[in-house]
Parts: C-alpha cells; sequence; structure tokens
C-alpha cells in the first residue's frame, strides 16, 4: 500500500485507513525493530520552538524559510520513509513549536514534490 507524501507530512494519515491483519502473540525476537533516525530532532527543541513562533507571528514566507533552515540539512534523511526521520521531524516540529499537523504542508509546499531545498 503507497501512502501519499502529503499525507505523511502532515501526519493526518489514520491508521484505521491501513489494511487490518490478523493479531497473534509473539515473542520479544519476533518483533522487528523500529528504524531509528541518526539525526536527535528531539534535542533540536530551540529550533523547533523557533520555527513554531515563526510560523504563527509572521508571513508564509519568513515560515517556510524557517522550516527549510531547520530540515534541510537532513533532507535526504528525512525523504528516506525507511528510518523514521520525517515521524520524527515533524514530532518535534507539531510537540516543541506547538505547530498543527500539516502547517507546513500546507503553507510551504512548492511543487508535487515538496520543497527545493
Amino acid at each position: 500500500m503507497h501512502i501519499p507524501a502529503a499525507e505523511l507530512a502532515s501526519s493526518a494519515f489514520k491508521a484505521d485507513t491501513l489494511p487490518s491483519a490478523s493479531r497473534k502473540l509473539m515473542a520479544v525476537s519476533d518483533v522487528p525493530l523500529a528504524p531509528v533516525c541518526p539525526v536527535r530532532f528531539d534535542k533540536m527543541k530551540g529550533p523547533a520552538i523557533e520555527l513554531g513562533k515563526k510560523c504563527k507571528t509572521t508571513g508564509v514566507k519568513v515560515c517556510c524559510e524557517a522550516f527549510k533552515t531547520f530540515a534541510c540539512p537532513h533532507n535526504k534523511l528525512i525523504n528516506d520513509v525507511n528510518n523514521g526521520c520525517a515521524d520524527e521531524m515533524f514530532y518535534t516540529i507539531h510537540t516543541y513549536g506547538q505547530l498543527l499537523p500539516g502547517t507546513i504542508f500546507k503553507k510551504c509546499l512548492e511543487g508535487p514534490h515538496g520543497m527545493k531545498c
């Protein structure tokens, strides 16, 4: 199943839209480990807070430039859907920057492929 990039970026994708799987009891060794993002976005609370402030109090251009400053140094990792970096980054932005899910996507989309870094 493919999940559109827009839904991933907005964190608005609902788990109930995924196909359901049968449930079974699994041993700890059977559980696949979740991918780990090598970027510690949780240690970037200050920049996430500043991004949130800029997006709430300034125009779209300043908000999007602040997002690019925050995200573009890690764009290759963020674009890899297998490592969890996009989820971690948007979680940090939503939690510490106090932005609603989808804010960046709605304001900063530059074309069908997202944003240019």
